[in-house]
């Protein structure tokens, strides 16, 4: 339902501004991040102007007065919704049964419908609903404050809905009678039964493309003809089939589809979606051994992730679920797989996608690959077109740099290596060099190199080689890592070189490392990688960016968006990254193919919280509507395609006055309500007149 703007009039002259600061300043109510609750009886309590803004609501959202006992004021988005929660005063925990939300600036209503006898949204901690001088209130926060001391709040992103939230009572021994917890005289029955057969083969799947943790090994360069590959829990053997098509040596075993095939020690081990099934604890754990115990350098290991939300659509089944297909799930958590591989192999394993981890089985190969991960990409070597070659020295200059000159592939070969080294080749680290030094020391050569070519693109090599070491060291010390100080020649000479003795670099790293936690000097860093085109700045509280643009950043963004990396995994899957600059957090964006549309729909949105450690998946479609991405070249990098049509199509917009200045900009339908009303379309990256028939 859409409210008449021109017949209902406003709710207030500014309801958007009025309702962020007066919720904003409630001294009542139940505050959580982007909104204030408040039961109606509370309502006397508010200010006269919030008061008018439920009445308005009320009569223009044709609700009626007795329909809700909960009102919700956003203190972020201008919203209010009118919440019915059912028996609130007879239930400790009432379940959500119907709710309003009216947008106040375009005056949209959505109505959403619950079933409260089922798993519906409930709501804990009702008595700060409540004024100060109602009644009910004591009596409820004493519940409260039992709850509290028995951690049975604790982790509340995830007791939110009514059979979570029952199943984590009756784990802990409690029930709640009259708003009274009391204990339960004897333990409860357990949820699951030896009889059943659970059916673990039917999760396997044919696949048309490799598996995720397959796709994780291929992109880091583990699979090729050097290296023996074993899929352990290889299923219906689609990623082998692919990876021998590939040239790769791959076997595999499968208790189901490959019993009789050997389990072999290869270089790289795949344990993919296999631990999930497993509903023996004890059998799981000696998967995961059995599987570390054949790899020779890496082994993937891959499980499902989901939450509350996942499980609470299947019967109970030991550690996990038992779905309709009588198969068993066990959904972890990205920090439940981290710490359940740890504990039971004793080693870290390393984030490098949601739900997927490597293990290395030397430090040296460990630290080896995140010391490459943190290698930003060099840019081509600046080589002259037509490379001035000094002439050959005459017999009286005998003793001079060279006797002879070298050709110009020769050169540009040393050139280039200098400047992906950001220095100086090292004996050993110029193939050629035995070649070059028939003309000459390198140091000479490099020197004369330098002042034929100049000096800043070698220095904005050692910038940039500096900077990858630093993060390197950083993220090192952020995850504790017990491979720490196993580095190659290359890294150990590269320390010396650009950061100092090891020591004194890693005190450099420690230090930048504690300085992600000042809000100002990420805004320092966010304000200078804005103006030198790196994302858009948002009023100092985020900076969003492209992805692939993350490595381009000063070094303690870098950092910032590691320790994200970290937990999650790479980034590199998602098409924008926005730093959050105060709050600790960092969100993942990924659009339905960010470069070819010029607007872009959000498909997927993953907050991660650097202080909880706390990961939150939110996709959107049918459910959650996408909203689309508008002035999209503020973000994207000045070489991404279609970038120069995208920034004139934007400013078409703009001289139409059809884009909005701030904010997330219209839906998707009022957008094109706007352009139907001015006669244009958008057509590829351009926007067209349209001439209508009458």
């Amino acid at each position: 339902m859409t409210l008449d703007k021109a017949s209902a009039g406003p709710l207030a002259p500014d309801p958007a501004r009025d309702i962020r600061t007066l919720a904003g300043g409630l001294s009542i109510g139940k505050r959580l991040p982007d909104a204030v609750y408040v039961h109606v009886d509370g309502l006397r309590e508010c200010p006269a102007a919030l008061q008018e803004l439920v009445a308005r609501a009320l009569e223009q959202a044709a609700v009626p007065p007795d329909a809700f006992n909960v009102v919700k004021f956003g203190t972020l988005a201008p919203r209010l919704s009118l919440l019915c929660y059912e028996r609130f005063d007879e239930d400790p925990f009432p379940p959500l049964a119907r709710a309003w939300t009216i947008d106040l600036r375009s005056l949209k209503v959505a109505e959403r419908r619950y079933d409260p006898s089922g798993n519906a949204p409930i709501l804990h901690r009702k008595e700060t609903l409540l004024g100060a001088t109602d009644s009910r209130a004591a009596r409820w926060a004493a519940l409260t404050q039992a709850l509290d001391e028995l951690g049975l709040y604790a982790d509340a992103a995830k007791i939110g809905w009514r059979r979570v939230w029952s199943e984590r009572l009756r784990e802990r021994g409690y029930a709640v009678e009259d708003h009274v917890l009391v204990r339960l005289e004897s333990p409860p029955k357990p949820t699951t039964t030896e009889l059943v057969a659970v059916e673990r083969h039917r999760t396997a799947i044919e696949r048309n493309v490799l598996s995720t943790p397959v796709q994780h090994l291929w992109r880091h360069g583990f699979l090729d003809a050097q290296r023996t590959f074993f899929d352990y829990g290889c299923g219906r053997g689609g990623d082998l089939r692919a990876l021998r098509a590939a040239g790769v040596d791959a076997h595999g075993w499968d208790p189901h589809y490959a019993p009789a095939e050997a389990k072999t020690p290869a270089a790289v081990v795949n344990l993919g979606f296999v631990l999930n099934v497993i509903e023996n604890p004890a059998e799981r754990d000696e998967a995961l051994r059995g599987a570390y115990a054949l790899t020779e350098k890496v082994l993937a290991v891959a499980a499902m992730l989901g939450g509350a939300g996942t499980t609470e659509r299947f019967q109970r089944f030991g550690d996990g679920v038992l779905t309709q297909r009588n198969t068993f799930q066990k959904y972890f958590s990205q920090e439940d797989l981290r710490s359940y591989i740890e504990r039971t192999l004793g080693r870290e394993p390393v984030a490098v996608g949601p739900g997927v981890f490597f293990l290395f089985r030397k430090d040296e190969d460990e630290q080896a690959f995140l010391e490459a991960r943190e290698r930003t990409f060099a840019p081509p070597p600046s080589v002259p077109a037509e490379p001035r070659l000094r002439e050959r020295p005459s017999q009286q200059s005998s003793k001079s740099f060279r006797k002879l000159e070298p050709d110009a592939a020769l050169l540009d070969a040393f050139w280039e290596c200098a400047l992906r080294l950001g220095r100086i080749p090292a004996r050993g680290e110029f193939l050629r060099e035995a070649e070059l030094r028939r003309f000459g020391r390198p140091t000479q050569i490099l020197d004369s190199l330098l002042r034929e070519r100049g000096a800043d693109a070698l220095e904005r090599s050692a910038a940039r080689r500096r900077g990858d070491l630093i993060v390197f060291l950083a993220m090192n010390q952020f995850e504790k890592r017990r491979s720490r100080g196993c580095w190659s020649e290359r890294v150990r000479r590269d320390l010396q070189s650009f950061l100092g003795a090891p020591k004194a670099a890693e005190a450099q790293a420690i230090a930048l490392l504690y300085s992600i936690a000042r809000s100002e000097a990420l805004r320092a860093a966010a304000k200078e990688a804005a103006e030198n085109g790196l994302g858009h700045l948002d009023a100092e509280h985020s900076l969003q960016l492209e992805c692939r643009m993350v490595q381009e950043l000063p070094p303690i963004l870098r950092i910032y968006a590691g320790c994200a990396a970290r937990l999650y995994g790479d980034l590199e899957g998602a098409d924008l990254v926005k730093l959050h600059l105060g709050s600790g957090k960092v969100t993942l964006l990924f659009y339905d193919d960010l470069c070819e549309k010029p607007f872009p729909m959000l498909e997927e949105r993953i907050k991660i919280n650097l202080r909880t450690q706390l990961i939150e998946f939110f996709r959107y479609g049918d459910a959650f509507p996408s909203q689309p991405l508008y002035r999209k070249s503020k973000y994207l990098s000045r070489n991404a395609p279609h970038f120069g049509e995208q920034r004139a199509l934007e400013e078409a917009l703009d001289a139409a006055n059809l884009l909005d200045r701030d904010g997330f900009g219209p839906s998707w339908a009022e957008f094109q309500d706007r352009l139907r009303h001015a006669r244009v379309q958008v057509s590829g990256f351009h926007l067209r007149p349209v001439t209508y028939q009458s």
